[in-house]
C-alpha cells in the first residue's frame, strides 16, 4: 500500500512540475508578444510623430524658401516613409491588433503630399490650416492605435 502510495506521490509531482512549465512558458509567450508588439507600435509612433514634425515644417515655410529638388526630395523621402509607415501597420494587424485606420491613413496621405509640387506658389494661409490638418490626422491615427493596443494587452 505505501508503494502504490509512493508512486501516485511520484507521478502528482511530476504533473505538477508539467503544468507549472506549461503556465510559465505560456505566460512568457504571451508577455514576449505583448513586449514585441509594443516595440513595433513605438516604432510605428515614432515614425508617425517624425513625419507630423517633417510635415509641419514643410508647410509652414515660406513659398519662396524651397527650390524644385528640394520639393522633389522632400516628396519623395515623405512616401517612403508612409510606405514604412504603412507596412509596420500591416506588421501590428498581423498581430492581431484591431484597428481601421485605413480611411484616416489616407486622408493623412493626401495631407501630406498632395498639391507639395506647388508649394512654391501657394500663398501661406492654406499651409497653416494645413499644417493644422496633418496634425490633427496624425493624433488621430495615434489614439486609435494606442486604444487597441490597450485593448489587446489590457494592464493587469
Amino acid at each position: 500500500m505505501v508503494r502504490i502510495m509512493n508512486g501516485w506521490y511520484v507521478i502528482l509531482n511530476i504533473s505538477v512540475v508539467i503544468v507549472g512549465w506549461v503556465v510559465l512558458y505560456t505566460n512568457a509567450k504571451r508577455i514576449a508578444t505583448r513586449a514585441e508588439t509594443r516595440i513595433i507600435l513605438n516604432n510605428v509612433l515614432e515614425k508617425l510623430n517624425t513625419l507630423r514634425t517633417s510635415a509641419t515644417e514643410y508647410w509652414l515655410k515660406e513659398p519662396g524658401e524651397l527650390s524644385n529638388g528640394e520639393v522633389v526630395f522632400w516628396t519623395q523621402k515623405t512616401l517612403s516613409e508612409l510606405q514604412l509607415i504603412d507596412s509596420s501597420l500591416q506588421l501590428l494587424k498581423r498581430r492581431n491588433m484591431n484597428f481601421d485606420i485605413i480611411n484616416l491613413f489616407v486622408h493623412l496621405r493626401q495631407q501630406v503630399t498632395f498639391g507639395c509640387e506647388y508649394r512654391k506658389k501657394k500663398s501661406q494661409e492654406p499651409d497653416r490650416e494645413k499644417a493644422v490638418k496633418l496634425s490633427e490626422s496624425t493624433h488621430s491615427i495615434i489614439e486609435i492605435l494606442e486604444e487597441s493596443f490597450l485593448d489587446l494587452y489590457a494592464p493587469s
